[in-house]
């Protein structure tokens, strides 16, 4: 089982937040690369070599969304060996973007 939690988000100016991720497995997980390819939510991809085990991943992100609006879709989109990992997302906008899981696969 994977659960991830939206930790934090700082803004970096102009649409950009730097976004503190959290992985809970129960079993370990060496990441091999994250991506959000999202056209309003979105980060490029980031591989780590070698794989990372991480509690927490930080990722700077893009995100158009005004306070209110709601994005739905997005995605998280983990590497982790042969897997890949989909943690669907919907993303609320107040003064900072606040993604809430809706579906791991």
């Amino acid at each position: 089982m994977l659960e991830v939690r939206q930790l934090s988000a700082s803004s970096l100016g102009r649409q950009r937040w730097s976004i503190s991720w959290q992985l809970i497995s129960d079993e370990p997980l060496a990441i091999d690369s994250l991506w959000l390819p999202h056209s309003r939510f979105r980060a490029e991809e980031i591989d780590f070599s070698p794989p990372a085990t991480p509690d927490t991943v930080d990722t700077p992100i893009f995100c158009d969304a005004s306070p209110g609006e709601v994005i739905d879709n997005a995605f998280l989109i983990l590497r982790a060996g042969r897997r890949r990992i989909f943690v669907r997302l919907r993303i609320e906008m107040s003064s900072f973007p606040r993604a809430v899981v809706e579906a791991i696969t």
